[in-house]
């Protein structure tokens, strides 16, 4: 008596920790806390088929040697249902062994790098279908984590063979985690320890997907080890720099603007608002923030170092760097408006110069050819004004700013720049380009510019933020960033003329498109 109920005790024991199968090896490695990359590999094998609807039961008869004689033995006959219960298993199996990639997917999307069998690696997740309950539909599947590390390291596309014998032959001391799971036939899943007679009546129901599964693992996973986020991606200083800048305010701006437009000239001309549309259209798909950003920071870190965008980028994080940056834009556009403003007053004596010209050459190509060839195929030449001698100290900060030679520099190739690109446009003002260079140097120089731009900064800062973005403007790297401005600028310019004539032939499709629906 107390020998049956030993032997059915060491049973029942038996059944349930071999079903359990829960490895936690997890404390003998620090390695092993981390989950960062990973191998995932699927085993495919015949699967033990229990509880299988038997058609009928099978009699023998036994002779137990206890004395009772011949007694009858009843066992159920599986012969009818079997094959049915093993199509069923493997249709189960093939689904979470075929569909591995989308396991691998959901690892990625948790931060793990997804190795492959060859290369190295130091961890290896098998999975392996092993049981299927028939009359239940549920199926065994088991998650096991081994440290691969060492026997990885010839991992290769040229030893293959090698590479699946090592892991065929992984075994007990190579395993860092391992549980069962039983699943439904919708690939809702439990681990055999938190699973219940009434487990899956409790979970919603929902259509049949084994990426279910796949995240109970991942999540079982977590409860032992961490599993790495992925880091966002390091930004590199220049995209720091666009990122923090008026850029993206600029082109939000510039989409309200161009949308507003759009809008009003819906109730106009038809053409001029299928033309809006279309430029809309177009903008949104080619010259959006998104799509141009990369091309700015590629223009940045060509002219720039990661350390000297460093600076810039420290400069741009104190109270007047962010305050400069953020006023930029205004001081910009009121600079440009008293620029307009100056040159109104200016524009009736380059008429005059430009007419007197005119007469000369009238009927006298002589003179017409003389003049063309000393004008082409040469640069805009403006020359620097004379320096006032007057002591620093009776100056005011924002006069201190704009003596620094970068800025009437800058102004000068800013003239330069918009006075070629004309020339460009009407090749015909080549007879008056020394004319122009002339009405510059008397007219628009710098120094008549440069009281007008005194007061746009005095406008927008106190003298105490102006003397502390001069003791910025005296670091060489501003002094090279002022003096990189203009080819940037040019840079930038081409970035966008480049991108329409790739692009041209789409935004006479998408114009013909909206005219032809108007």
């Amino acid at each position: 008596m107390y020998k049956k109920i030993s032997i059915n005790l060491l049973f029942i024991i038996l059944i349930f920790s071999g079903c359990s199968q829960k490895v936690n090896n997890i404390s003998k490695n620090e390695s092993y806390k981390l989950l960062d990359e990973i191998v995932v590999v699927a085993e495919q094998k015949s699967l033990d088929i229990t509880n299988a609807p038997s058609s009928g039961m099978n009699v023998n008869y036994v002779n137990w040697g206890n004395g009772t004689g011949m007694s009858p033995v009843f066992t159920p006959n599986y012969s009818i249902s079997s094959t049915l219960c093993k199509n069923e298993s493997e249709s189960y199996s093939n689904e979470i062994i075929n569909n591995m990639s989308k396991f691998k997917d959901l690892f990625t999307i948790h931060g793990v790098r997804i190795n492959s069998i060859y290369e190295p690696t130091k961890k290896l997740l098998k999975i392996s279908p092993e049981k299927y309950d028939c009359a239940n539909n549920y199926i065994y599947v088991k998650a096991t984590l081994y440290d691969v590390e060492n026997i990885s390291k010839n991992w290769n596309k040229t030893n293959v063979q090698q590479t699946i014998k090592q892991i065929e032959s992984l075994d007990d001391k190579n395993i860092i985690y391992q549980n069962m799971f039983v699943l439904d036939k919708t690939y809702s899943a439990f681990s055999v320890d938190d699973f219940k007679k009434d487990s899956f009546a409790n979970v919603e129901k929902k259509a049949t997907n084994v990426e279910k599964f796949y995240n109970v693992v991942i999540k079982d996973i977590q409860k032992v080890m961490n599993i790495s986020k992925v880091a966002e991606p390091k930004k590199s200083q220049a995209e720091i720099l666009i990122d923090n800048s008026p850029v993206k305010k600029y082109y939000d701006e510039l989409t309200q603007t161009m949308k507003t437009l759009t809008a009003v000239m819906k109730n106009g001309d038809k053409k001029n608002e299928a033309i809006y549309e279309a430029v809309n259209e177009f903008s949104d798909k080619y010259f959006s923030y998104e799509n141009i950003k990369l091309k700015l920071v590629n223009i940045i870190s060509n002219n720039f170092t990661e350390a000297e965008l460093v600076e810039l980028n420290a400069y741009y994080n104190t109270e007047i760097g962010k305050k400069y940056r953020e006023k930029l834009p205004k001081i910009i556009s009121d600079m440009q408006v008293k620029s307009i403003s100056i040159f109104e007053e200016k524009k009736d004596i380059l008429s005059k110069m430009m007419q007197e010209r005119a007469i000369k050459l009238k009927n006298n190509e002589k003179e017409m050819a003389n003049i063309l060839a000393k004008n082409m195929n040469r640069e805009f030449k403006i020359e620097p004004t004379k320096k006032n001698t007057k002591k620093e100290v009776n100056k005011s900060q924002a006069e201190i700013l704009l003596d620094k030679p970068i800025y009437e520099e800058m102004f000068l190739k800013g003239i330069k720049m918009g006075i070629e690109e004309k020339i460009k446009q009407a090749p015909q003002l080549l007879l008056f380009k020394d004319i122009m260079e002339e009405f510059v140097s008397k007219y628009m120089n710098y120094e008549e510019f440069k009281p007008a731009f005194i007061k746009v900064f005095n406008d927008n800062f106190t003298q105490d933020e102006l003397s502390q973005i001069n003791r910025f403007e005296s670091t060489k790297f501003a002094e090279k960033y002022n003096k990189q401005f203009p080819k940037i600028y040019e840079e930038i310019k081409t970035m966008y003329q480049n991108i329409l004539i790739e692009h041209k032939e789409d935004l006479k499709k998408i114009i013909e498109e909206k005219l032809k629906n108007k």
